[in-house]
């Protein structure tokens, strides 16, 4: 006999994780990491400290991309003086839904002198995925923050456009409770937006990275000249000490190399500090 099921019956709920983590300066100012909770899949990788008391961490999601109805959620507290940078092992994947959307929030919380930088790899929006992200950042006064986001729409390799879908996100920074910038951004496959010379012009791929923290406006100089051969549209403004970086580009490894050129000037010119790249970018 044949039985007919509703399609949300044969399709699993999607994952369920979370991960809260803490920097807090140890001994002789070295940032020390611990988890203080985790559920499911996600995790982080023993710290490396290629640069001193500047804690590098990986955060891993084994499953290794979003399928429909998957919730993430990541909790970062960076304490008074911590010094730590965050990236991923590989490329991010929003693959298709069947109909539910996938959720990954973000939400990092650094304290007075503290200095946190997020830097994941590429997120690739495979055609027909339903996605929806969020990064909550919550400064005290003297905080400083640097992050990226790389958003590849379908693969540039074997004519995988992005036809269908969607992908929103929000990006929410604060100081001190005040909102420093509240951006919305939704990407629709097959939006004229995505061709228009008002939107993404055609190009398939759109790096921003977001600095904020007293005195970054002295770093627009140094990263306007940084962005000069990015070889794509692509453009730095300030204002309220936010920084925002836009590049747009035709595959991913152009725009990330845009971005970590720009990265290693800001990083220079405001942090003072040289940039030493984590070293899984290298393999």
């Amino acid at each position: 006999m044949n039985m007919a099921f509703p399609l949300d019956a044969l399709v699993r709920p999607g994952w369920q994780a979370r991960l809260a983590l803490d920097f807090a300066c140890g001994a002789a100012g070295r940032t020390r990491m611990r988890a203080t909770h985790r559920l499911g899949p996600l995790a982080v990788q023993k710290a490396h400290y290629p640069e001193g008391e500047v804690c590098h961490a990986l955060l891993l999601h084994p499953p290794g991309g979003m399928v429909g109805g998957d919730r993430l959620r990541v909790d970062i507290a960076v304490q008074p003086g911590a010094q730590a940078l965050m990236t991923t092992p590989g490329a991010g994947k929003w693959y298709r839904s069947l109909g539910a959307t996938s959720h990954f929030d973000l939400d990092f919380r650094i304290e007075s002198g503290a200095t946190f930088e997020y830097l994941p790899q590429e997120a690739i929006v495979f055609d027909g995925a339903l996605g929806a992200s969020a990064l909550d950042v919550t400064l005290e006064p003297d905080a400083r923050f640097i992050g990226w986001d790389i958003v590849a729409l379908g693969r540039q390799a074997g004519d995988a456009a992005f036809r269908s879908g969607r992908l929103a996100q929000n990006v929410s920074l604060r100081r001190a409770g005040v909102p420093l910038l509240i951006e919305r951004a939704v990407y629709a496959g097959g939006d004229r937006l995505l061709s228009s010379p008002l939107g993404l012009a055609g190009w398939p791929v759109v790096g921003t990275l977001f600095a904020a923290g007293p005195g970054v406006a002295k770093a627009l100089a140094a990263v306007r000249a940084a962005l000069a051969p990015a070889g794509g549209p692509s453009g730095a403004s300030t204002w309220d000490d936010v920084l925002v970086v836009r590049v747009l580009g035709d595959c991913t490894q152009r725009v990330r190399r845009s971005l970590e050129v720009v990265w290693a000037a800001l990083r220079l010119a405001w942090l003072g500090r040289v940039a030493v790249a984590p070293r899984i970018w290298n393999t």
